[in-house]
């Protein structure tokens, strides 16, 4: 399976993300494409939406996540959110 994965580098991204998808790089699980989800071209984005297989979020936590997510989902692209904590019980 090939993911795009917007980053924050965060300790939380470190361990709950990038440490498990290494390892399934290890076995020829996935491939994985990043971006920095602050600085990023469109360029970047569009071509990683064509060669990815799926989307994985890192928390989606607010209204402009679930934007970006409901955008994703529309150009035909599965989504992935690991989100870690009950943010919507708060």
């Amino acid at each position: 399976m090939k993911l795009l994965i917007p980053i924050e580098n965060s300790g939380v991204q470190y361990w709950r993300t990038r440490t498990p998808l290494w390892e399934l790089e290890k076995k020829g699980l996935v491939e994985t494409r990043y971006f920095e989800a602050r600085q990023f071209t469109v360029t970047e984005v569009s071509e990683g939406l064509k060669w990815c297989d799926a989307v994985l979020f890192r928390g989606c936590a607010d209204t402009s996540g679930l934007d970006l997510l409901r955008k994703y989902q529309s150009l035909g692209k599965p989504c992935i959110v690991d989100q870690d904590d009950f943010t919507f019980d708060v």
